[in-house]
């Protein structure tokens, strides 16, 4: 079992703001890191992500909370405990220029760490700013001596990474290190990155609102929204069967690199994106979520274990009380089915979708958001063993968008009630 290297409990950072009021800028997350492996932070902007970042490297210092880098409490720890401490974790900023600087030259910029841990004289220090300069990229005998406005950006960026890593810590933080860099350069500093990782033993904890980056580099991703975490899953599991309806509203945004291939965009309640200062009440994506509910303004979710690797903090997805002893069953998968699908293949397609498959003592409930007068109830029970109920909607076809939300609101709360597992939903 890996060792834990960073963990994080109820972190809170608020700011203050006019009128005696607060920016609720992170509450309440928490979250772990393994040695060895890369953490990916993605939501979209304002959503706290840049702020945990800095929490973790207490500048500033949280609110509240807990940050325990390798059994050390850094949030409770003296000044001089935590400098001697930085060396263990970096960080990476997301401007590569502005975060360098510009009067100084490239040698004493990336010197700077070690000098300020007193540990090697002078020549010494100038050996290790050329091995780890040449480890990035750049060629000592030209770069030393230049100034910050005389690099590229991916440049500065390569120099960023190299003030980071000389002091060899065990944790590195990048805040959206490649955002402001050309889609080339980003590939060449992601690269770096990875190489740098399998070099020096790094764990990373990596943010990026870019969800193609992160899947690349991520072994669990974590998906924020408004101060909070809504789904953390490993990177495969998450990008495959996304659980939060946030999730699959990023995901469903990502661009489709392939003209013919038709992508399904997840609609959001329409509105205004909800203020930190005055966050909603229970779930803070309820004002955006066509799934959400009156219970969903009354209760905060928590973040909890659905399948092995993930965790969801969704009510209408974390059922906590078992009805009458039936194992509920995680949000069922989609079975695409239209006028034009042959009822001989129904059962299959059913049965293909259940999770887990069907069996003759498991109790199902089928979700059929489609015309009515084309779906015999006959034909949908001889597909599962036992059929509780079968709710069935109108044709959507012609139907506002607000309308099929509040429909599917209706179904899936239908489903959270019925004496059952869900275990397919009909689209």
């Amino acid at each position: 079992m890996s060792e834990t290297l960073l963990n994080v409990q109820d972190l809170v950072v608020e700011f203050p703001a006019a009128r005696g009021k607060k920016v609720h800028a992170v509450s309440g997350i928490s979250f772990a890191l393994q040695k060895g492996e890369t953490l990916g932070l993605v939501g979209e902007s304002g959503c706290g992500k840049s702020t945990t970042a800095r929490a973790v490297m207490q500048l500033p210092q949280p609110t509240s909370g807990s940050v325990n880098l390798a059994g050390q409490e850094l949030i409770r720890t003296s000044s001089s405990a935590l400098r001697k401490a930085r060396r263990q974790f970096q960080m990476i900023f997301q401007d590569p220029i502005a975060s360098l600087n510009p009067p100084r030259q490239v040698k004493d910029i990336v010197e700077a760490p070690l000098i300020v841990a007193g540990e090697l004289d002078a020549g010494q220090r100038q050996a290790k700013v050329e091995e780890i300069l040449r480890a990035v990229g750049l060629d000592p005998a030209t770069a030393m001596d230049r100034r910050p406005h005389e690099f590229s950006g991916g440049q500065c960026q390569r120099i960023s990474i190299a003030r980071a890593l000389i002091l060899e810590p065990d944790l590195l933080t990048c805040d959206e290190p490649v955002s402001a860099l050309d889609v080339s350069i980003q590939a060449q500093i992601l690269n770096l990155l990875e190489d740098m990782k399998q070099a020096m033993g790094l764990t990373m904890l990596f943010i990026s609102h870019d969800l193609a980056v992160v899947k690349n580099i991520s072994n669990r991703v974590a998906v924020m929204y408004l101060g909070r975490i809504c789904e953390i899953a490993d990177s495969k599991a998450l990008y495959a069967s996304p659980k939060h309806p946030y999730t699959r509203a990023l995901l469903s945004a990502i661009p489709e690199p392939d003209p013919e291939r038709v992508v399904k965009k997840v609609a959001l309640e329409p509105g205004e994106f909800p203020s930190p200062i005055d966050p909603p009440s229970g779930c803070r994506f309820r004002t955006r979520c066509p799934l959400a509910t009156e219970r969903c303004a009354a209760e905060t979710p928590a973040l909890r274990r659905i399948e092995p690797g993930q965790q969801v903090a969704a009510i209408w997805w974390c059922e906590s009380k078992p009805y009458s002893g039936v194992i509920r069953v995680p949000t069922p998968r989609c079975v695409k089915i239209s006028s034009r699908t042959a009822w001989g293949r129904l059962p299959s397609k059913i049965m293909a979708a259940s999770t887990p498959p069907l069996t003759a003592s498991r109790q199902v409930v089928i979700l059929g958001i489609i015309p009515p007068e084309i779906v015999p109830s006959a034909i949908i029970a001889s597909a599962v063993a036992r059929v509780m109920s079968v709710i069935s909607l109108p044709d959507l076809s012609s139907t506002p968008a607000t309308s099929v939300n509040s429909m599917k609101r209706e179904a899936f709360t239908a489903a959270a009630t019925a004496p059952a597992a869900v275990s397919a939903l009909i689209l």
